[in-house]
């Protein structure tokens, strides 16, 4: 077992990649935030879960999204993802910021960046990707 697994960093980008395929597979936008994001900027990791925002209005489609996954067990606003025997706190949120940023794992593993104003019109993104 290596030092990141140890630390339950491996577990975190596990739970992060699959809620993020899930989202990505219903076309959800997502974001990212918190120790999670910092860590996936950084490389260091100083968090037990992972945060992630969606908009209000796929909020609910989200979080149905994710209770069909068997590797997660939602109750009521909570989400757990089940990583042999650890459990993953995924919190959840929705937006209600004009701006918003999206740091998801797209399914080919690459590691994407966007920031998007949605006070401009049309909205305009730009991209990083960090290999």
């Amino acid at each position: 077992m290596d030092m990141l697994e140890d630390l339950g960093f491996r577990s975190l980008e596990r739970a992060a990649q699959r809620v993020s395929d899930i989202l990505w597979a219903a076309r959800i936008s997502s974001t990212f935030i918190g120790g999670y994001a910092a860590s996936l900027l950084t490389g260091n990791n100083n968090t037990k879960k992972v945060e992630i925002v969606v908009s209000r209005p796929d909020y609910l489609v989200a979080m149905s999204q994710l209770q069909s996954g068997p590797e997660f067990h939602v109750e009521e606003e909570e989400v757990w993802y089940h990583d042999g025997s650890k459990l993953i706190p995924i919190e959840l949120m929705q937006s209600t910021r004009c701006l918003t940023m999206d740091l998801r794992f797209p399914p080919t593993g690459a590691q994407v960046y966007r920031l998007t104003d949605l006070r401009s019109e049309p909205p305009l993104p730009s991209a990083i990707r960090l290999y």
